[in-house]
């Protein structure tokens, strides 16, 4: 009996200590022995533009002389890159997860001998039936945080990557925050279909989408360093030179948003740039009319005539704007100073609150506070007046535009707050003889055209 006795002690001391990594049952890839001795393991690459997902089997306490174990599926959002890699650190000889406080980035080398830096990255805490999640700036600070249950520790890191051309295989490589290589590891390329390569087009080249031809004819693309903590980044401005005509003749009142991407379904953002090896990237042009340009009478609704409340007053309007196809509601009239309401917004959203700055370095605040059901208070500060709107109803490729005019039909400077629910806060500059304003809405659909164009025809500035 006291052998026995005995035999269940050191078992159960032995199911407290931290175990090796395999227990964790997460597959390894590769695994590389650090200076400091340590092992540095990748468990999974994942790619495409969904949320990624890795099921991780945790030991935990209650099952079997104190040790069960546990399903976890760890997530990782994919945001604007496109491969994400997965690690852990463990002690070589106990196997105990260490972390990772000492991690300034990783690189992916891709086919051209390229390195491609990281993005987002996170970390996961696992202990017991605990979890917590960290992401942002690195290093990541040292978890000092104490699990009484005895559970071993999973310390879990992710970051994601733009889409890369590689053989079967590429190099990762990890780097500490003196920004010294402490590990290179040969993994498998994630893309197991070939991208297409895009032949590009010579500029100058035109394009038509219903009776707007736009003409592409050269893209001027500015670069702006800036520190982000982890290194020098740069952001890249693009800026295209275009010309419209409409109906055939020349116009002026277009203008274009812009979007740069790669084959590989990468876009240029401030997650990275793309690869200049690619053969053709593409340009894709969203246009747009001007609100001093013709609009249709299914493009554009105007309202009565609203008078703006004094200070700390507030009037309900409930007023329907609408054409034949769009329409919204102007709740409120809201003036300037403090003013509390209650609307019924929709749905439960909670708390949410909001600062922002209009001219003249005047302020605005919002609170909104659920006061149960789709029932909610709201708390406004600003020292311009504001209409209350919603129900507007977007949809894809299309542009509202709101214009608040005077009694002289002359448009009156605003400022739009952030959205919440299906409401848009609408500020108005207020004046001693504004006394009563009308909203006019435009509504238009986007006018899209697509250009393949070559790295080395664009024109870079703000290279040093």
């Amino acid at each position: 009996m006291l052998g026995f006795a005995a035999l269940v002690g050191v078992i159960t001391v032995l199911a407290r200590i931290e175990p090796p990594a395999p227990l964790f049952n997460l597959p390894t890839l590769a695994q590389v022995t650090m200076p400091d001795g340590s092992i540095l393991a990748v468990h999974a690459v994942r790619e495409g533009t969904s949320t990624h997902e890795l099921h991780v089997d945790l030991p935990a306490g209650g099952g079997f002389f104190g040790m069960g174990s546990r399903r976890e599926v760890a997530h990782y959002h994919a945001h604007s890159t496109r491969v994400s890699v997965w690690m852990t650190r463990r002690n070589a000889k106990t196997g105990k997860s260490l972390d990772f406080d000492w991690w300034k980035r990783s690189a992916i080398v891709d086919q051209h001998g390229n390195e491609l830096r990281d993005w987002d990255p996170q970390r996961q805490i696992y202990s017991g039936y605990s979890h917590s999640s960290h992401s942002g700036g690195r290093p990541f600070a040292l978890d000092t945080s104490v699990d009484h249950s005895g559970a071993p520790r999973l310390i879990l890191v992710a970051s994601g990557f733009k889409a890369f051309r590689s053989g079967k295989t590429f190099k990762l490589r990890v780097y500490n925050t003196a920004d010294e290589m402490v590990g290179e590891l040969d993994l498998p390329n994630p893309l197991t279909t070939p991208p297409p390569s895009w032949t590009p087009e010579s500029l100058p080249a035109s394009k038509s989408d219903g009776d707007l031809a736009i003409t592409l004819k050269k893209v001027r693309i500015h670069e702006h360093k800036y520190n982000s903590g982890e290194g020098e980044q740069v952001n890249w401005n693009v800026m295209p030179e275009v010309s419209y005509e409409q109906g055939g003749k020349p116009t002026t009142l277009w203008y274009a948003n812009t979007q740069l991407l790669d084959a590989l379904g990468n876009h240029n953002n401030w997650q990275g740039n793309l690869s200049a090896e690619e053969p053709a990237w593409k340009l894709i042009l969203t246009c747009y009319r001007h609100d001093t340009a013709e609009f249709g009478p299914n493009e554009v609704t105007e309202s009565d005539w609203i008078d703006l409340p004094g200070k700390d007053q507030t009037t309900s309007l409930n007023m329907t704007v609408k054409n034949s196809v769009h329409n919204l509601e102007i709740v409120r009239a809201i003036g300037p100073g403090e003013a509390s309401i209650t609307e019924d917004v929709g749905a439960n959203m909670g708390g949410y609150s909001s600062n922002g700055q209009l001219e003249d370095n005047k302020q605005y605040h919002i609170e909104i506070k659920s006061l149960g059901g789709n029932i909610a208070s709201m708390n406004l500060k600003s020292e311009w007046p504001c209409l209350l709107v919603r129900g507007i109803k977007y949809q894809e490729n299309q542009n509202v535009t709101h214009e608040v005019q005077d009694e002289a039909g002359k448009p009156v400077k605003t400022s739009h707050a952030s959205y919440f629910a299906n409401y848009q806060i609408l500020f108005i500059k207020p004046a001693p003889e504004l006394k009563r304003v009308k909203l006019k809405t435009r509504y238009q659909q986007a006018r899209i055209v697509e250009f393949l164009i070559a790295p080395d025809q664009v024109e870079f500035t703000g290279r040093k």
